[in-house]
């Protein structure tokens, strides 16, 4: 008799957990999808789970390497606005902090963001030939003209070179100090790098260029990191060094290390690192 008393109140917890469960999602239908938030102990870090991610082409850790949640929770779009000095009602841009379904929107605006950068270095790599052109980094091939009734055989082409590439072989070669670069030594950009950190609500906002070796070819990897309490997340890809370098918007943040491509970048700035390499 006792046995069956403490099987019944078992089950009948089980069912007040499971209807306290519901009732909370209810609550809040809007309620987005967490993404971890736990942070890295560092910048490289940060930049070496991404790329590990990739490796392992594990969506989630290279996610998860990007501030979601916590660049929402932090950004303080009044300052964004006072330095923009416009708002665009049709764009992407942050809806104010107001909770429920602006909060779940805004952490889709930037899982958005970020997923697109995932996608442009994953077709990158895959092959490539797919986004440039013979005089890249200055000639980024972003529309391929499909014959009609060839769109068949362009998918079936695509999908193939995206299931091709052996990623497992991804390897981090180090790290290369941004501050190479005078433009972004320079106390106007740094001060440019504060302004940019007051509008994610960050305590520091730095540049990180690693370096990795994919399939007997190697790259550069530009990124911007971020500091929230003490963690650091990758806040975007390309960033602050890439644009002091001159590197193409299309390229977010991936180049590969030749020297007649390194020759076209600004000041020659990653170009006087390749034999290092």
């Amino acid at each position: 008799m006792k046995t069956k008393v403490l099987k019944s109140g078992i089950f009948v917890m089980a069912a007040l957990l499971l209807l306290a469960a519901c009732s909370a999602a209810d609550a809040n239908p809007s309620a987005p999808a967490a993404v971890g938030q736990e942070g890295f102990d560092s910048p490289e870090e940060a930049v070496a789970a991404y790329l590990e991610g990739l490796r392992d082409l594990d969506f989630d850790r290279m996610l998860n390497a990007f501030a979601v949640e916590t660049y929402v929770e932090h950004f303080d779009l009044e300052s964004f606005l006072d330095w923009l000095r416009i708002y665009d009602l049709r764009g992407v841009t942050m809806l104010p902090d107001a909770g429920g379904l602006a909060t779940a929107i805004n952490i889709e605006i930037r899982r958005g963001e970020v997923t697109h950068w995932i996608r442009a270095h994953y077709i990158f790599l895959t092959h490539p030939e797919l986004v440039m052109d013979r005089d890249y980094p200055e000639d980024i091939r972003i529309w391929h003209p499909i014959e009609e009734g060839g769109g068949a055989d362009f998918v079936r082409a695509f999908s193939d070179v995206l299931n091709a590439p052996a990623f497992h072989n991804l390897e981090i070669l180090g790290f290369i100090p941004p501050e190479h670069n005078e433009l972004y030594a320079s106390e106007r950009n740094q001060e440019n790098m504060a302004r940019n950190a007051m509008v994610m609500g960050a305590e520091q906002l730095l540049s990180r260029i690693a370096v990795f070796e994919l399939d007997g070819h190697k790259y550069f990897l530009m990124v911007d990191a971020v500091n929230y309490n003490g963690r650091w997340f990758l806040s975007r890809v390309g960033g602050n060094f890439a644009m002091a370098a001159n590197i193409s918007w299309d390229l977010n943040g991936l180049m590969m290390i030749l020297p007649q491509y390194m020759d076209m970048v600004s000041d020659n700035v990653l170009g006087n690192l390749v034999t290092e390499w």
